[in-house]
């Protein structure tokens, strides 16, 4: 009888610890992250050299997609949130994510991690 209490005790905190991961952003998040986003800064930790050059552009749309331009390359693919993370999934490539360290109505930071070197990107809503 304990073991079964037990085990019912481990499922009900794993869901409570599950909604409490993905209840950290709410469809209000998804409201404030939809629209146009503009680079405002690109940083790289290791050389602290920005990378913005108003070439890095984001939409989100509230069907969850997504389309991106950097430089010269586009990208479409899918999204969602859990926690403080944003997925990503461009079109024909793996899922990845990047964390948000701020979601204003008009400003993102973004932590991300490229080949071990740690960017802060800043994007704010056209």
């Amino acid at each position: 009888m304990d073991a079964k209490i037990s085990q019912m005790n481990k499922i009900i905190f794993l869901f409570f610890a599950l909604f409490t991961v993905t209840s950290c952003f709410n469809d209000g998040d998804y409201e404030k992250l939809k629209g146009e986003w503009v680079c405002a800064s690109w940083f790289a930790e290791s050389d602290g050299k920005d990378m913005c050059n108003d070439n890095v552009h984001f939409t989100f749309k509230m069907d969850k997609t997504y389309s991106s331009q950097f430089n010269t390359t586009k990208e479409a693919g899918t999204f969602y949130l859990v926690g403080n993370v944003l997925y990503v999934t461009p079109n024909g490539k793996t899922e990845f994510g990047v964390e948000i360290k701020r979601l204003d109505t008009d400003t993102m930071t973004i932590l991300m991690n490229r080949s071990g070197s740690a960017e802060t990107l800043v994007l704010v809503k056209k």
